[in-house]
């Protein structure tokens, strides 16, 4: 439990007081972390979306960049590194819709660990992105 904990404390930290990328995050909300999994929940506003109001690419990818590394961290304490990041696009999302993202930890190796995250929109829960992320772990 104190993980957990910990990782909500990170999540806060990254997301509303470094000077980072993270930092466009500010108004994402944790809803809720266990061990291995991670949902957080956005209302997309101008700084999300690119100049057509549709949810920019980059945005969808620190999403899961950042959630799925949370998700992680519920299982893993050391350093980890991006080794990859897959993203399918299979629908958009427009400025003022609420967005849903769900990570899960599928497999952790000795020095791989393999997430997957899947973007919804709130609403009618059509899937936005689906999306894995592979990182290096360290000992």
């Amino acid at each position: 439990m104190a993980r957990i904990e910990e990782c909500k404390q990170i999540f806060h930290k990254f997301s509303r007081e470094g000077n980072s990328y993270d930092r466009n995050l500010e108004k994402a909300e944790l809803v809720s972390v266990t061990d291995g999994k991670c949902s957080v929940e956005v209302k997309l506003e101008d700084q999300h979306t690119n100049q057509f109001g549709w949810m920019h690419g980059a945005f969808a990818a620190t999403l899961v960049d950042c959630c799925t590394s949370l998700a992680l961290f519920t299982k893993h304490t050391g350093f980890i590194a991006s080794v990859d990041i897959h993203m399918n696009y299979l629908k958009g999302a427009r400025k003022g819709d609420e967005i849903v993202v769900d990570c899960n930890v599928v497999k952790m190796g000795l020095t791989l660990a393999f997430i997957e995250a899947t973007i919804k929109n709130k609403a009618n829960g059509h899937v936005l992105v689906k999306a894995t992320h592979t990182l290096y772990l360290s000992q």
